[in-house]
């Protein structure tokens, strides 16, 4: 009953534990002396996201981001490419915008004296179907998918065992095997994110 109460708390005091960057699991084990709490792992997940957008944004572009898609979601979101071009409608492309890609070509129509937003929807079916930048007069206009990479770091304790010497009882000593632990440290693949974007510049 005791020991019950001991395992008790220490399950409560583990749930006010927090971590910014890994995630901690943990083994709890009852034995002679008590509780003891072993850190069994610790993973953080990491990503090329911020890169990737930075890239994006160089040289003067700026960027509409739409809704996330991951794999699981992968024919669900460039089936609304494929439909957009085979429509020849940008609708079901600018679907995964809300109302952000909208507001934005509204207001390049609103700057410009030679484009309409009509216009410039259909500069965004033409990037779609070409895969590639599109240039009108001053503009250029981009639409597309980004592709982020995923990866979990892994930091584990591994047993590890290696010849060593052993003192005998009356002295001299002969070859034994010791063993120890030692820290791994590894990075495992996650399926990857992907994100709509439209960007634009004038030249």
């Amino acid at each position: 009953m005791k020991n019950s109460k001991l395992l008790g708390l220490a399950l409560a005091s583990l749930s006010t534990l927090t971590c910014a960057s890994f995630a901690m699991t943990t083994d709890i084990k009852l034995g002679d002396k008590g509780i003891q709490v072993v850190q069994a792992q610790a993973a953080a997940e990491s990503t090329n996201r911020s890169q990737v957008r930075s890239n994006l944004q160089q040289n003067g572009w700026d960027v509409v981001w739409g809704h996330n898609f991951t794999e699981g979601d992968w024919v669900e979101g460039t089936g609304a490419i494929a439909t957009s071009v085979a429509s020849e409608s940008p609708g079901p492309f600018m679907k995964w915008f809300d109302y952000k890609l909208e507001q934005n070509l509204q207001k390049l129509a609103r700057n410009s004296t030679q484009l309409t937003t009509s216009r410039l929807k259909s500069i965004v079916l033409q990037s779609l179907k070409s895969k590639r930048i599109v240039q009108n007069d001053q503009l250029q206009l981009q639409a597309g998918f980004v592709t982020y990479k995923r990866w979990k770091r892994v930091v584990y304790s591994e047993p590890h065992t290696y010849k060593c010497k052993q003192r005998l009882p009356f002295g001299g000593w002969t070859w034994s095997v010791c063993s120890t632990t030692k820290t791994v440290d590894k990075s495992v693949p996650l399926p990857n994110w992907h994100q709509f974007y439209v960007r634009y510049r004038l030249r």
